[in-house]
Parts: C-alpha cells; structure tokens; sequence
C-alpha cells in the first residue's frame, strides 16, 4: 500500500514546527499540505510532483503562488520564494520557502499518459 497521508511535529527553540499533508488523487495530481512555522524561523517546504506532469499550479491559502513554472511574488504573505527542484533521494518536487505563519498549500499537476 502507499502512503496517501502523513503527519509530523517537531520542536525548536522558536516553538512547534509541524506539517501535515494528504495526496487526494493521482490523476490530476492533487496535493494539500498544512504547515505551521514558529515566528523567526524560515523553512523551506518540499511538495513531490508525479514522475510525469505537464503543469503544476500551487496555492497558498486560494492565492496562486506557482503557476507556469514561476513564482508569483507577493501573493501570499509569508511566502518567500518558489522553484522546481531534482534530487536522488526525494526525485521530483517543488519547493516553498516560508517564514513564520500557518499555511494551506495546495498543488494540483495535470499528469501526461
């Protein structure tokens, strides 16, 4: 079986740091991912792509933030910065540098067949 959902908290010295995310379907790609991030600490937040996507679209909260493979600057408060990223170990993703806040993250890819 995969794994459709998880949930994580971990402590610093700023306070709690905690993620929750939910894989809803696979074709299209639809992605949630709930993160709170202490005041005074920055995170950079990594949501996987499927292995093979057209375009991916990410919000924050309603607002678009990612959206034809750029960055929508100042549409989310707190959001500091969008890009696509490749690694061995976690393959294809898109990540979200965030400052303090509580966010809702949405992503939905068009998969390709």
């Amino acid at each position: 079986d995969e794994v459709t959902s998880a949930t994580a908290t971990v402590w610093t010295v700023k306070g709690s740091l905690s993620s929750a995310w939910e894989l809803h379907a696979a074709t299209p790609w639809m992605l949630t991912m709930n993160v709170t991030v202490p005041l005074g600490l920055r995170v950079v937040v990594a949501m996987p792509t499927p292995p093979v996507q057209n375009e991916c679209k990410v919000t924050e909260s309603g607002n678009i933030i990612w959206h034809d493979k750029k960055f929508v600057p100042g549409s989310a408060a707190g959001v500091v910065s969008v890009k696509e990223t490749q690694t061995k170990s976690r393959g294809a993703s898109i990540e979200t540098t965030m400052e303090g806040g509580t966010y809702g993250l949405g992503m939905m890819c068009s998969v390709l067949r």
